[in-house]
This record gives C-alpha cells, structure tokens and sequence, in this order.
C-alpha cells in the first residue's frame, strides 16, 4: 500500500476520564475521543477510496454501513414517536407493541445487513 497522504480529517484526544467499573466502584479510564461528523466520516471515506484503489470497496462498503445505521436510528425514533402518541392516550397494549418493534428495529451487535452499495 502507499505512503498515506490523506490529509487529517480528525482530531484525536487522548485523556485519562473518571467512570465506574463494572461494579460500580470509581475508577480512571485512559480514553481517545474524537468529535466528528456524519459528514465528515463519510467524506474521510470517499477520499481513502479515491486515493487507494485497493480500499474503495472497503470504503464503500463503510459508507452503506453508515447508511444502514442512519435508516435503523431513524426507524427507531418514528417508531419511539408512535408509541409516546400511544402511551399520552393511554393505549399501553399499543405503546408496547411500538417499543418491541423498536427493539426489533434496532436489532443486535452481530445481526447480518443487506447493504446497497453505491
């Protein structure tokens, strides 16, 4: 592979955080984080496949992931509005139906997508 020339499109920091560990007691963190965009990660991905022919599929396979999560999140939060309508007009039965359908929508870690690659 070539040398990367891409230019740097994010900042990464690198900090020690306060958090809780698994039971609940105090603990420091050593984390990275970085604040970005939707935008901005779908253009670092166009410009890594366009500079390396031999990633362009994997970027665009990335970007259609990307895709996929924004349509789940959206899906999510229609539905989430269905059933705070429902729960304000004391439909429980209907309200519970509409999360479990969240809860579908949103699926699992590991669940496979059918991705339309552009």
């Amino acid at each position: 592979m070539a040398e990367l020339t891409v230019p740097k499109f994010f900042e990464i920091e690198r900090k020690i955080e306060d958090g809780l560990d698994l039971d609940g007691a105090p603990k420091q963190y050593d984390v990275e984080k970085c604040t970005t965009t939707r935008q901005a990660v779908n253009d670092a991905l166009e410009q890594v496949g366009r500079e390396y022919p031999e990633l362009h599929d994997c970027m665009r396979v990335a970007a259609a992931m990307l895709v996929r999560l924004d349509t789940i999140r959206d899906e999510a939060g229609l539905h989430l509005s269905g059933a705070r309508r429902k729960a304000s007009q004391g439909k429980a039965e209907e309200a519970v139906t509409a999360m479990d359908t969240v809860k579908q929508v949103l699926g699992n870690w590991d669940d496979s997508h059918t991705l339309y690659v552009h």
